[in-house]
């Protein structure tokens, strides 16, 4: 008797591989993100493919506008763009174009923080979106006396604060406690002490050196007076994206 398996093996292997084909495409069915399997891996992949863009150089100015405002119309994304200093803005896009989830509550209700348009009074401030998208999911480090473990691909915010306090006093007081405003540095690079990242609100001298553009910044995490301090600011809170 004539063995037929091999035959009939094939055309149902046939099958499943169209089956397979016709389901790959379908917008339907959820498609892996390409890179990395893990979060921090790709946020970190993202984050170095994005250095060197900037508002300022008209080439790079649609990639940057979409980066840092993802769900958000091009042209209100460019308009934005222009003046916005982009540090948590960047580490924003990172998260969105890693694939991470950003579901959360915000002002009573759910919405995707990380893709949701950024426009208007709704997401007024970028650094308290984030920081409530990492309390909620269970992501946020705040940073005390022991020394802070820190990953590629997470996010140190340093500093506190949009702006200086007017009185000279108060200002004093500020720098010494905090060194400066909130900054958000998406780590890239981990070697002891010395950490590297891919910063927005650099300076942009295609735009009369607004904090517009994204570059990679060194700096040394080091104990002053029992706080830990990363350049010239103290650490404040990280968001240890291997938990979002």
């Amino acid at each position: 008797m004539e063995n037929r398996r091999g035959p009939i093996l094939a055309l149902l292997l046939a099958s499943l591989g169209g089956l397979a084909l016709l389901f790959e495409g379908s917008p339907d069915v959820p498609q892996p993100f390409p890179g990395p399997a893990l979060l921090p891996d790709r946020v970190v992949s993202v984050a170095l493919s994005t250095l060197g863009l900037r508002y300022g150089d008209p080439q790079k100015r649609r990639a940057y506008a979409e980066h840092d405002y993802p769900g958000t119309p091009l042209a209100t994304a460019e308009q934005e763009a222009a003046e916005q200093s982009s540090c948590l803005l960047h580490a924003r896009g990172c998260l969105a174009a890693a694939g991470a989830d950003g579901t959360m509550t915000w002002k009573g209700r759910t919405i995707d923080g990380l893709r949701v348009p950024y426009t208007g009074a709704y997401i007024s401030h970028v650094e308290t979106l984030l920081y409530e998208l990492a309390r909620q999911r269970g992501a946020l480090l705040t940073v005390g006396a022991d020394r802070p473990v820190i990953s590629p691909g997470d996010i140190v915010v340093i500093g506190w604060g949009g702006s200086a306090p007017a009185d000279e006093t108060e200002k004093a007081a500020w720098l010494a406690t905090w060194g400066g405003i909130a900054h958000g540095a998406v780590i890239t690079g981990v070697r002891g002490d010395v950490l590297t990242s891919s910063d927005g609100g650099q300076p942009d001298s295609g735009n009369g050196y607004k904090p517009t553009a994204i570059a990679e910044c060194v700096r040394t995490l080091a104990n002053k007076g029992g706080s830990w301090w990363l350049g010239g600011r103290r650490v404040n809170y990280i968001i240890q994206t291997g938990k979002l």
